[in-house]
């Protein structure tokens, strides 16, 4: 009896306190030791401790959640790296940490799961390049531009490896539990920046009534998808499907510039070669 109570007070010397860790793993009992059937194992506890450590000394005068702040998206970029040139098949805990250059035992301990961490890696590269194409996008000044811009977007993006890294992870959505929700949402964001702009471009012109530009906006992001997928095995098939959309751009930006009685003229056999469609 008496070693194993040896053997309890020192596993709560081993433990790291709330100040070390950045916030509580388990709960502690009154006393201040947690309860017995609660403790983790002392070395796991030791690696948490030891992990947490190495951040001391990047943290500054803001207190300890930067050096947390900076593990955590450590683990994001190195995930999305992992999934862009591994695939997402090799994105465990030990692949990851090792690339992000941490212990293992941090992955759970920020994120909970694997599925977890693709997700929040998901939402987090996803926010970055609409944040960084944004100012791009917003000064499109006609529907051809548009198109300009996508097909730059498409070289970059796919130069940079987010055309593989977006392979991956629609790829994986289906075996990987909430991830599809969140690949949907990163493409949400794209959707929204490109409504935005079909509306602002659509407004007062000729054919505003008979588009409907939330759809119109989810046709182009779904086919901004799939070429950049295209791309990969047709590179050159993938580039005329672009000049062709390039060919529609302007053609719909002729339509849009109509005078009154043309687009009159226009809406009229539109709305006719609707009705007849739907029938």
């Amino acid at each position: 009896m008496g070693g194993r109570r040896d053997h309890d007070r020192e596993a709560d010397r081993e433990a790291p306190d709330a100040g070390e860790v950045g916030e509580e793993v388990l709960p502690r009992t009154r006393r201040g030791s947690r309860p017995r059937h609660l403790r983790l194992p002392a070395s796991f506890e030791r690696s948490l401790k030891h992990n947490h450590a190495l951040s001391l000394s990047d943290r500054s005068s803001r207190g300890g959640r930067v050096a947390e702040s900076s593990t955590k998206d450590r683990l994001l970029a190195a995930t999305l790296t992992v999934v862009a040139e591994q695939g997402i098949a090799k994105a465990s805990a030990r692949t990851i940490a090792a690339e992000a250059g941490v212990n293992q035992a941090l992955v759970f301990y920020h994120f909970g799961s694997i599925d977890d961490l693709l997700v929040a890696a998901c939402e987090h590269g996803a926010r970055q390049r609409v944040e960084a194409n944004r100012e791009a996008i917003a000064e499109v000044a006609s529907l051809p531009e548009l198109v300009t811009v996508a097909r730059r977007l498409h070289e970059t993006e796919r130069a940079a490896g987010h055309v593989a890294l977006l392979g991956q992870l629609l790829a994986g959505a289906p075996s990987h539990g909430p991830l599809a929700a969140a690949v949907a949402t990163g493409l949400g964001l794209w959707i929204a920046e490109v409504e935005s702009v079909l509306g602002r471009l659509l407004a007062d012109t000729a054919i505003a009534d008979l588009v409907d530009v939330t759809g119109l906006a989810r046709a182009v992001a779904a086919s901004f998808v799939g070429l950049e997928l295209y791309d990969g095995v047709d590179a050159a098939g993938a580039s005329s499907a672009l000049t062709a959309l390039e060919q529609l751009a302007g053609l719909a930006a002729v339509l849009a510039d109509l005078g009154p009685l043309e687009a009159r003229a226009v809406r009229r056999h539109l709305r006719r070669a609707s009705t007849t469609t739907a029938r």
